[in-house]
């Protein structure tokens, strides 16, 4: 029940600063990352943040191994911190689609490495949503979304929700202004 007020009191806190938790489902702030096998999984995490359009769609990003094996995860765009336990490998973030579209196969992939007993932040994928015309003259959305790197704030949002997993080391993967096209 403890476990529950705090989750819920970060989760206020984020509120308050404009962001919401969006945890991906790997990883659960009730459990406080103290059950993870880190012999043999890392933690990819970063946050989501959106333009003032992009509320108005959904979009849904792919990340899989560049191997092949394994699950595609994905990572649907609300506003906050994600965090994602992933075997070691390569892994890419390759595609994305908008709500009410089809997908769009970008020319760019988002490279990243994950390590066993390390974090990997990815940095702040920011939904960058346009209204273009359409089929038949209709308005539609396309998503031009975009990297930062904002460390120090994230891994400090991350430390708040996760205060076990923070004292693992960090890979740095963000790349400042990184573009998909």
């Amino acid at each position: 029940m403890k476990n529950a007020f705090v989750v819920c009191i970060l989760a206020f806190i984020a509120l308050g600063m404009g962001r919401e938790l969006a945890v991906a489902k790997q990883l659960s702030p009730r459990k406080n990352g103290e059950w993870l096998d880190l012999q043999s999984r890392g933690i990819v995490f970063g946050t989501i943040a959106e333009t003032s359009d992009a509320s108005k769609a959904k979009v849904t990003y792919f990340i899989r191994r560049k191997d092949g094996k394994g699950e595609t995860q994905t990572l649907v765009s609300k506003k906050g911190l994600f965090a994602f336990n992933l075997k070691p490998g390569e892994y890419e973030i390759y595609d994305w689609t908008v709500s009410g579209s089809k997908g769009s196969a970008s020319q760019d992939r988002f490279t990243f490495e994950v390590r066993a007993g390390f974090l990997t932040y990815i940095g702040r994928i920011v939904t960058n949503m346009e209204r273009v015309d359409g089929e038949k003259g209709r308005k539609a959305f396309q998503n031009r979304p975009y990297l930062l790197d904002e460390k120090v704030y994230d891994a400090g949002l991350f430390a708040q929700v996760y205060p076990v997993l923070a004292k693992l080391d960090v890979i740095l993967a963000a790349r400042q202004g990184f573009e998909w096209r």
